[in-house]
């Protein structure tokens, strides 16, 4: 997992100097890690930059339905009871089971808006 998001970060940052690049001759770029940074006259564009980047590669590519789909059948393969179509799983723990409601993909690929947490348990 660590090189997944550790790749993902660094195609981002590519990605991000590349947009950056084609409109400054001298970019005035600074990046470390997955934080960017430039000088103040940049940083709405670069905000807006970035914003497009992260669309270009988890919005316009299956690989986040594709990634989704893995981590459900993992959780299946687990032993754990798990109703994909609702996005619960039930958990066994000292008292009983808890049942506790997934992430939906479309709101990470702002298909669909949802104030919710990632997990949230449900009693």
């Amino acid at each position: 997992m660590p090189n997944l998001i550790h790749s993902l970060d660094a195609s981002s940052l590519s990605l991000l100097y590349d947009k950056f690049n084609y409109i400054f001759d001298q970019p005035e770029f600074l990046a470390i890690l997955d934080c960017f940074g430039t000088t103040l006259d940049k940083v709405f564009l670069l905000k807006t930059l970035l914003a497009s980047v992260y669309m270009d590669i988890y919005s316009n590519d299956p690989y986040l339905d594709k990634f989704d789909a893995n981590i459900l059948d993992y959780i299946e393969q687990t032993g754990k009871i798990i109703d994909k179509e609702k996005r619960l799983v039930k958990i066994n723990v000292d008292n009983g089971v808890k049942q506790y409601e997934l992430h939906n993909i479309k709101w990470v690929k702002n298909e669909e808006t949802v104030n919710k947490s990632i997990i949230k348990r449900i009693d």
